[in-house]
């Protein structure tokens, strides 16, 4: 074992004993090889080599070099390893990490490896590797207004948790934005398929869509009043109920009022309730 804060402190970082049970392989559409997945618990699933003990580290090497492809060492030193200072150690530190990331994934069917060696391209794993947030920017395209019923629904199949989840809050700064985008998006989805599916009396499919949207935007009223909806329109008062006391749990410890569009909704669903009592 060498010595903390040695160069090859890192190889044994990310070099001990390999953890041999695999990972659950959950695919997207005409992937053929890893996915990296971000639309819920952060992971990789279908690597061809073995998962490395410091699997959580080098998923977010990965995680990186799937969003941010084409980058330089300054990038990807910035992003990786925050703060430290450039020179031998640290290079010798990001060529173990790019290693361990490429046996991992390990090679495609006619030999590369999945992570590419760096070249003038910078940075990057192969168009082989797929990433979940990508493939959901593919099904709704450049307007979510004009994504058809299915594409929505198939894009909210994606999100499983809230998108993130499991990463260290110590790390991933590099991904605040990406994040917040990511999270923004799936409420915007949620929403658009909700109120679709409240039009058409479908109130199964809104209430599904809010919940996956609040996955995301936790304190979002607008799907909470999805939400609320969509309980109320299912017929089931105790079911709306539920929702309105579950949107004051999430709601009230922000401290603000509830939006009046909002507080409308809860008394007009309560005075409905009674009446129908």
């Amino acid at each position: 074992m060498a010595k903390p804060g040695s160069p090859l402190a890192a190889e044994d970082e990310v070099e001990a004993e390999r953890v041999d049970t695999p990972a659950v392989v959950t695919t997207l559409p005409g992937a053929g090889g890893p996915v990296v997945k971000v639309l819920g618990r952060v992971e990789i699933v279908g690597a061809h080599g073995p998962r490395p003990a410091s699997h959580r580290r080098i998923t977010e090497v990965i995680a990186y070099l799937a969003m941010n492809p084409g980058g330089d060492d300054k990038a990807f030193s910035a992003a990786i390893f925050p703060g430290e200072e450039i020179g031998p150690k640290l290079s010798h530190k990001r060529q173990t990490y790019m290693n361990t990331a490429r046996r991992w994934l390990g090679r495609t069917p006619d030999g590369h490896p999945y992570v590419a060696e760096v070249d003038d391209a910078g940075y990057r794993v192969t168009a082989d590797v797929r990433l979940d947030w990508h493939h959901l920017q593919a099904l709704i395209g450049h307007d979510i207004a004009k994504a058809n019923d299915e594409a929505l629904h198939e894009a909210l199949t994606l999100v499983t948790e809230t998108p993130f989840s499991g990463v260290d809050p110590t790390r991933w700064d590099w991904a605040s934005s990406d994040i917040s985008e990511i999270c923004a998006t799936v409420a915007d989805i949620a929403h658009e398929l909700a109120t679709r599916a409240l039009r058409t009396g479908d109130s199964r499919t809104a209430a599904w869509a809010a919940a996956k949207g609040l996955l995301a935007e936790p304190v979002s009223e607008v799907l909470w009043r999805d939400q609320i909806t969509a309980a109320w329109a299912s017929g089931s008062p105790g079911r709306a109920r539920t929702a309105i006391t579950d949107a004051r749990t999430a709601l009230e410890p922000l401290g603000d009022d509830l939006e009046e569009t909002t507080v409308n909704l809860i008394n007009d669903v309560i005075s409905q309730e009674r009446r129908h009592a």
